[in-house]
Formats: structure tokens, C-alpha cells, sequence
């Protein structure tokens, strides 16, 4: 519903019938706490955190109004808006990630976006036309991986999110990644082809 007007029109009829937030990073961590004692290990975790999507704490990390995500998605981006969420998202994960790590020091942790950000209206644009700068403002993700000492050396630097997964699983079976080319590509509403952006290690 997040992502319809529905949450606004709930919010001015019944602004406490249902409350809509955010899964906050100390929360994954929490439930971590929780599933561990009821889950053989092995245990493999995704969690979607949505925050960096919207504004949603003051200069001290204080909570603010959660705009909902249709009325953040169709009013104009301000990038300083964001400056203060993402700053206290780091401070999150920086004191919430030696939780995980007291609990499992040999856990294999990975904090990856799914894109990159837009302040522009290039994605109203043709694929075809976006320039270089704009590439790697849309795909340049943070892809930040805490692994054991026993799987650094198939690290590589320009690694995108297309091999994590391929990285993960040669790093849990002990033997050297399957690796395939990078790739970055897009697909468009009403396009029936992917354009490819790029390609290469």
C-alpha cells in the first residue's frame, strides 16, 4: 500500500488505525536475535531495508514524520534532505554490526544497495541517451562485505552486485568463485528490449 496513495488517505481518515514504518536496521537485528535460538545453523538472512528511500530523522537521529513512499515518489528529490537518514543509517549499522559479529565471528555479512541515486530527470529519459555521469550516479551502490580471512583473496575491487552471490557461495564451499562478466543493464516500461550499460572485468 506504500506505494499507492491508499497510505495518505489512511493517514488523513484514520491516522491511528495502521501505523507504516520502516524496517530499521536495530530491528533485523533484534529478530537475529530471536530466529537464531529456533534456526539450525546454517542460517541465511535477507533483509530489504527501506530507509535511505525517505527522510525519516532530524539532525539527532530523532524520529520524524514518515512521509509515505507514492507522495516522496511523486514530489520533487532534494538531495540534502537525505543527508541526515543516511548519516544516522551508518551510525546504525556501525553499532548494530559488533552485535552480529559478538554472536557469530565468522559470519559473512553483506550491506549491498540495489541502485544508486537520481536527482535528475534522466530517468524519464531514453536509455540510449543517458551519459556516463549518470550511469554511475544511478548504478555506483554501496557493496560493503565483511567475510572471513579465509575467502579475501577472491575479492576484486570493480566487483558488482552481479557476482555477490557467486562470491558468497564460493566463500561457503571453500573453493574459488564461479565468477561471469559484470553487467550492468536496465529494462523500461515499454521497451521490449534490455539495453545493456555495461559489460567487462
Amino acid at each position: 500500500m506504500a506505494m499507492t496513495p491508499v497510505e495518505i488517505v489512511i493517514r488523513k481518515i484514520w491516522p491511528q488505525s495502521i501505523v507504516f514504518s520502516r524496517n530499521l536496521f536495530p530491528n533485523v537485528v533484534r529478530r537475529l536475535g530471536v530466529i537464531r535460538d529456533v534456526i539450525e545453523k546454517p542460517m541465511f538472512v535477507f533483509a530489504h531495508i527501506l530507509v535511505p528511500h525517505d527522510r525519516i530523522y532530524g539532525e539527532n537521529c530523532n524520529p520524524l514524520y514518515t512521509q509515505p513512499f507514492f507522495e516522496e515518489f511523486i514530489r520533487p528529490r532534494d538531495g540534502t534532505a537525505y543527508v541526515n537518514t543516511v548519516k544516522c543509517l551508518n551510525r546504525q549499522i556501525l553499532e548494530n554490526l559488533d552485535i552480529i559479529l559478538r554472536d557469530d565471528p565468522d559470519a559473512l555479512v553483506v550491506f549491498q544497495g540495489d541502485h544508486g541515486f537520481i536527482l535528475t530527470p534522466m530517468l524519464s529519459q531514453p536509455l540510449d541517451q543517458w551519459d556516463a555521469p549518470g550511469i554511475e550516479m544511478r548504478y555506483g551502490i554501496l557493496n560493503a562485505l565483511r567475510v572471513p580471512g579465509r575467502c579475501r583473496e577472491s575479492l576484486y575491487p570493480s566487483m558488482t552486485a552481479f557476482n555477490t552471490f557467486r562470491f558468497i557461495e564460493g566463500c561457503l564451499k571453500g573453493i574459488a568463485p564461479n565468477y561471469i562478466a559484470d553487467r550492468l543493464f536496465r529494462a523500461a516500461a515499454g521497451q521490449k528490449d534490455v539495453l545493456p550499460l555495461y559489460s567487462g572485468r
